[in-house]
């Protein structure tokens, strides 16, 4: 099934190798790693506002290809973290491991004020553009599926965000 699956937002499966006791997935190169170490990593190139939000809307894209699409079934992740996104050269976010891991991240936040938890070296960030993300992750995590957004519907505002106010955002610039 996995090597049924073709988007511009999923990382690709090229082939796999099974002897005897152990098999091996083959996946396209990407050049720029997991999005958690370019967000966390100290001796790497940070991503500036744009880039994150390109990241964030082409995983939604890719969730939603997911969702609707795929295999005409529809697929759930169910364990999506920063070390399952990853950049390809041009910085186009894709998923991997589709419940293949079975290590989880400890969420560092569980309460507080939005700004509290953004990244200290961004400057010039809409604090709109924020607060929209912020609601739309806390809505995400409803407990009852019918209190969820669709991707659909995250991937629509997500859109909007970045395409109208999009024009007005500018390249950001960090604090090292």
């Amino acid at each position: 099934m996995l090597s049924k699956l073709k988007h511009r937002h999923l990382v690709s499966m090229i082939g796999l190798c099974e002897e005897q006791n152990e098999m091996i997935l083959v996946y396209e190169y990407m050049a720029n790693g997991t999005l958690r170490a370019l967000l966390f990593g100290s001796d790497l190139p940070l991503l500036s506002w744009r880039q994150r939000l390109d990241a964030c809307i082409g995983v939604v894209r890719g969730f939603y290809y997911l969702h609707t699409r795929a295999e005409r079934r529809g697929i759930i992740h169910r364990d999506v973290k920063t070390t399952d996104i990853l950049l390809d050269e041009s910085f186009v976010a894709k998923m991997a491991d589709f419940g293949l891991s079975k290590d989880g991240l400890a969420l560092d936040h569980t309460h507080g004020e939005l700004k509290s938890i953004v990244d200290r070296r961004l400057e010039g960030y809409s604090l709109d553009s924020l607060n929209f993300f912020g609601e739309i992750a806390e809505k995400c995590l409803a407990d009852e599926g019918k209190n969820r957004p669709t991707m659909g519907a995250i991937l629509w505002h997500a859109q909007n965000v970045l395409g109208e106010k999009g024009r007005r955002i500018r390249e950001l610039t960090f604090v090292v």
